[in-house]
């Protein structure tokens, strides 16, 4: 380490990543943040912009599957009648057609 590197205060990190100091500490706890202990805890320019490049191909893999999930079609369900969907088609013309005429048939009362 030179003497030259910038270092960042957790305080700063946090509010570069626009999130809270205890995520900079589980990110720190979990091993995905370097960081210099002490009073206050810093940590190296270089180990803020590596962790800031994982959090953006982090997001962008997100990004990328809700995308693909939008995206695709349905398959076709194997156990469904192909013909289905036209006879739903066909009776419901059909009824549309006799519809009211069938029930005034039921309608008229038996004697």
């Amino acid at each position: 380490m030179s003497v030259s590197e910038n270092l960042r205060t957790e305080a700063e990190v946090a509010a570069e990543l626009k999130c809270s100091v205890a995520k900079i500490r589980k990110l720190r706890a979990a091993g995905r943040l370097a960081f210099i202990p002490g009073r206050p805890v810093l940590i190296l320019d270089r180990d803020f912009v590596k962790l800031q490049r994982e959090e953006a191909e982090i997001a962008y893999a997100r990004w990328e599957k809700r995308k693909r999930k939008k995206r695709g079609t349905k398959p076709p369900n194997p156990n469904e009648d192909l013909d289905a969907p036209e006879r739903r088609r066909v009776r419901l013309m059909w009824l549309k057609h006799r519809g009211p005429a069938v029930l005034r048939h039921l309608a008229k009362p038996t004697r």
